[in-house]
């Protein structure tokens, strides 16, 4: 009975928090909402990522709610506004249907475009400016199954709303050039999947050594240095295939564009947000529209 009442009495606080944001943010004049769904391999530093652009974003005086999309998540660094863990958890579904750790998260990956309704009735009670999406840890469990695509659609076809992909191209994952072509080439499938803006970031590069990070930044600067350090790493058909989608990647502009971040030191979040700002506003802060 006294955990019931604790429960009843969190709940009134947080709608009472919600509406106190809310008012706040509405006396600073929202006009369109933008929404940015950030997706990443397991472990490139999205919900560091999003907790980290979420508190830069109100510092400025931008109404920004995050939304947790991930059922199997246990801690977050942030208070999520709009969270699939009040519908859905990864716990409930192995014990309901007697699944293994697995199966419940691809089951839950799919449930929760059922659960999709009810989270847009709460993202449209907010009227919030900026939509942080925290999606699930497992990359393909969101990007490679329906229900992904699915609920970036219908989250786009709200109305007066934008939408955009952060890709995170994990900086540990790609010290060897063939490495992070290999990264980038799954943006590009990515980006296939949901046919919208994506900006690829570079995330955690406050992990990188000095001299790593130099070497990020010639490859992208100037990308025939990639090229040349492909032709060091690889022989025989290896290295054509690696040369031939470098080429690729460098016409789309997939390796120019790469934008260098650090969720944990905050690092590169100024650069972030003007590149989001381009894709949602032609370069111009939407505030000042």
């Amino acid at each position: 009975m006294f955990q019931e009442k604790q429960l009843s009495i969190k709940k009134i606080f947080e709608q009472l928090s919600k509406s106190i944001i809310k008012a706040f943010y509405l006396l600073l004049g929202g006009i369109s909402m933008y929404s940015i769904f950030v997706l990443g391999t397991a472990g490139s530093g999205k919900t560091t990522l999003v907790a980290s652009f979420l508190d830069w974003l109100r510092n400025k005086n931008l109404y920004t709610i995050s939304i947790n999309l991930d059922p199997g998540v246990i801690n977050l660094p942030y208070t999520p506004e709009v969270d699939i863990r009040d519908y859905i958890t990864i716990e409930q579904l192995m014990e309901k249907y007697n699944l293994g750790p697995n199966g419940a998260l691809i089951m839950a990956a799919d449930l929760i475009s059922t659960k999709l309704k009810e989270i847009i009735n709460e993202i449209e009670d907010y009227d919030a400016d900026y939509l942080l999406f925290d999606t699930p840890g497992q990359l393909e469990l969101f990007a490679f199954r329906t229900a992904g695509p699915y609920i970036v659609k219908r989250i786009n076809r709200i109305k007066d709303n934008r939408t955009l992909i952060l890709y995170l191209v994990d900086s540990s994952l790609c010290y060897l050039p063939s490495s992070l072509v290999s990264v980038l080439l799954l943006g590009q499938a990515i980006h296939y999947r949901f046919l919208i803006p994506q900006i690829d970031v570079l995330s955690k590069i406050d992990i990188l050594p000095q001299n790593d990070f130099e070497k990020f930044v010639s490859w992208t600067d100037e990308p025939e240095t990639l090229k040349d350090a492909i032709n060091e790493e690889l022989s025989g058909i290896d290295r054509i295939i690696a040369l031939k989608v470098a080429d690729i990647l460098v016409e789309h502009g997939s390796i120019s564009s790469l934008l260098p971040v650090s969720g944990l030191k905050g690092t590169g979040l100024e650069n972030l947000y003007a590149m989001v700002q381009r894709v949602f506003a032609g370069g111009e802060d939407y505030r000042t529209e």
